[in-house]
């Protein structure tokens, strides 16, 4: 998707995350995205899990000018026939669109059916995206109902499923790996003066 958004210089990009004010937001989005509520209270929220100390400052300012919060029920449809509305009055219905979800599952399908219904990408060379985080169901059935849904509303191009926890026992263990492999002495670390992992799903 990285790749598509950078080679697009023609379409604006609009992300929405649907469950803006919930924490994952607020501990791992927002501070991703940068490296009663409003964006003044996300930004407050969000602010200490924010690693500042390698950018200009201005650039943190400018990246809150980009926000806008919007408040609605995930369950009603006009909520998202007015996340449509907003979204084509600031930017034109020129944009390609990619809805974050940092929500919980059990209200994945009226989301995406609402997305679906009013939310769309309309123009030519524009798309749709879904980001969705791990957990997804809670056991086999729900992800197989959640999969369905969701299969029946978008292209599997359209859907990106996201865990960040997949490898991360494996990362832990390389260094035990490492002192553990016999070949490890034939090859002083002081000789070694890059080292590269590629893990691929």
């Amino acid at each position: 998707m990285r790749m598509k958004m950078n080679e697009d210089k023609e379409h604006v990009h609009v992300l929405v995350i649907i469950g803006a004010s919930g924490d994952l937001a607020k501990k791992k989005t927002y501070p991703t995205l940068w490296s009663d509520i409003s964006v003044e209270n996300i930004r407050e929220a969000s602010e200490k899990y924010m690693k500042l100390h390698s950018l200009p400052c201005h650039k943190y300012e400018e990246f809150w000018q980009c926000n806008f919060y919007l408040r609605g029920d995930y369950t009603d449809s006009t909520t998202f026939e007015s996340l449509n509305r907003f979204i084509e009055s600031k930017w034109g219905e020129n944009v390609n669109r990619i809805f974050y979800y940092a929500i919980p599952p059990s209200v994945y399908k009226p989301v995406s059916s609402s997305i679906k219904q009013h939310c769309m990408s309309k123009s030519p060379g524009t798309w749709t995206r879904l980001i969705i985080e791990k957990p997804f169901g809670r056991d086999l059935i729900s992800f197989n109902e959640l999969n369905s849904t969701l299969a029946s509303l978008f292209t599997e191009e359209q859907i990106y499923r996201i865990d960040h926890y997949l490898g991360k026992e494996m990362v832990q263990n390389l260094l035990i790996l490492r002192d553990l492999n016999k070949h490890n002495s034939m090859c002083p670390l002081k000789c070694i003066t890059k080292m590269a992992y590629i893990i691929t799903e």
